[in-house]
């Protein structure tokens, strides 16, 4: 009797072990996978967002920094300036506009000729001894980018326009007056 016993209760707790441990049906595992693909989705759309927008305010940002810096260059080398040749002003007291800047101008202890110009939305920079170098990029092209006036202090404004984000139009102007005289060249 007491095999007997034994044998009924290992049944019994097989039973039990058998009926509690059920595992998940197939709908319910189709409803879990679809409720995680539309989360996924919802989660995986925003992170796409953010990023196109940090993305477009870095290149944005990258673009006006660039522009800066090489506008710094330019006001650097030209408020030393010796000689203007472009724009070529052609009236006492007027002015002239263009989108090339070429210049003598001593810096460094050294007196070499530059020229700034904008062309296929690019600025660049030439100092007559090699290829032209880069300074700027994604510009709008303009004929009225430099603009040399020969009032009773000479004096040069620049009007660059950029648009790095293919967007919003970023304008950068500034006037620099020369620590030289401007001798006519």
């Amino acid at each position: 009797m007491g095999d007997r016993v034994i044998a009924r209760l290992r049944a019994a707790i097989r039973r039990r072990m058998v009926s509690d441990s059920r595992g998940f049906t197939i709908v319910e595992l189709a409803i879990a996978g679809s409720l995680m693909a539309i989360a996924g989705a919802a989660v995986g759309s925003s992170l796409v967002s953010n990023f196109n927008a940090t993305a477009a305010v870095e290149r944005r940002s990258r673009g006006v920094d660039e522009l800066r810096i090489g506008v710094a260059r330019l006001e650097k080398e030209f408020r030393s300036a010796e000689c203007v040749y472009e724009p070529l002003v052609t009236t006492p007291g007027g002015s002239a506009t263009g989108y090339r800047l070429r210049f003598k101008t001593r810096l460094n202890s050294g007196a070499y000729e530059v020229t700034y110009r904008v062309e296929g939305g690019r600025l660049y920079r030439n100092l007559g001894t090699g290829g032209d170098e880069v300074v700027a990029t994604e510009l709008i092209d303009s004929a009225t980018t430099f603009t040399l006036s020969e009032t009773t202090r000479r004096r040069l404004d620049v009007r660059l326009s950029a648009q790095p984000d293919g967007k919003e139009v970023q304008v950068l102007e500034t006037s620099i007056a020369g620590r030289n005289a401007w001798r006519d060249c």
